[in-house]
């Protein structure tokens, strides 16, 4: 009896310590809709993991070419889309491995996530690849490696003809790889289309403020993560002498001058609209032109930034309901 007891006891162990272990599932989603065709939109990975496990990330520090396994995304090249910059980590940890000597980062929240920013150039893109990634418990140290593979064959683009390429796209352009258009009747096409409010940003060649907005506040990656996912943007340049061809010349009401140049008619849209001609000035409006909020002029306060666009936003969908 002694015996099949202890034979007992050992199949037991064995069993406990031969189970397999999953403490990773993985999903991922697209994190805007709908999408059309010249968008950038981003590719969400989560990681749904059990507690006390953690992730290594993909930007690892570690270059000795041993130790964990980091996070790494491989994405099948197609016409359809390209990438853009690399996949982020999202709030990842800095972590020293003294028994190795070695410098990492991880992630332990769930869900861990990673983000591919991508541009849609095509209708039904065909987006697809693998990973591979390995986790470790906090308890006892162990480490498991994993791989899979996703697609994104739902991801719809649509050929919206009112959100094409942008007029003036030649004379212009945004920074940080951000998209908008540079003539207002564009723009309302497209935000009516779209069922987005538009930031309207007047700005100058010459203008200082205008490029301490950008530089500061801008390239905070909230704002831009707003301005792309929640705004038709549309910057007018009031200091721009392009000819327009002579049909869209226009005597002004304001001043009783003809207005021949993109500058000049964006100047004048400035002051008769919104009676003020200093710049920058960023204003938030409705398809029919109609404030949101009050206009915002030069101020590098970002979060005050974030909460004017976040109000512009709320107050759309209430007008809407």
């Amino acid at each position: 009896m002694k015996w099949f007891l202890s034979i007992l006891f050992l199949m037991v162990c064995f069993l406990s310590e031969s189970q397999i272990i999953t403490p990773a599932k993985w999903s991922h989603k697209v994190y805007k809709a709908p999408v059309n065709v010249g968008d950038t939109v981003d590719l969400v990975f989560e990681v749904f993991l059990n507690e006390n496990w953690y992730i290594y990330s993909t930007d690892f520090v570690s270059t000795s070419g041993f130790g964990p396994v980091p996070t790494k995304f491989e994405f099948k090249e197609h016409f359809s889309y390209e990438l853009i910059d690399e996949v982020i980590s999202v709030d990842s940890q800095l972590k020293t491995d003294d028994l190795l000597g070695l410098i990492f980062r991880y992630i332990q929240n769930s869900p861990a996530t990673f983000r591919q920013s991508v541009k849609i150039l095509s209708k039904n893109p065909v987006i697809e690849g693998n990973y591979e990634y390995q986790v470790c418990t906090l308890v006892d140290g162990k480490c498991i490696p994993g791989q899979g593979e996703f697609n994104f064959t739902s991801l719809l683009a649509s050929d919206n003809a009112s959100c094409n390429r942008p007029i003036h796209g030649e004379l212009f352009h945004f920074p940080y790889d951000l998209e908008g258009y540079f003539d207002l009747k564009q723009a309302l096409d497209c935000a009516r289309e779209k069922n987005k409010p538009l930031l309207v940003d007047f700005t100058g060649h010459g203008c200082i403020n205008c490029r301490k907005m950008e530089k500061f506040v801008w390239s905070n990656h909230e704002v831009q993560q707003k301005l792309r996912d929640d705004y038709i943007l549309v910057s007018l340049y009031v200091d721009d002498r392009t000819l327009l061809n002579k049909e869209k010349w226009y005597i002004s009401s304001y001043d009783g001058k003809e207005k021949k140049t993109i500058g000049s008619q964006n100047a004048d849209y400035q002051i008769t609209q919104y009676n003020n001609n200093a710049q920058p000035l960023y204003v938030l409006i409705d398809h029919e032109e109609n404030l949101l909020v009050p206009p915002r002029a030069f101020n590098l306060d970002v979060q005050g930034f974030l909460d004017y666009l976040g109000e512009g936003s709320r107050q759309f969908v209430q007008n809407a309901q």
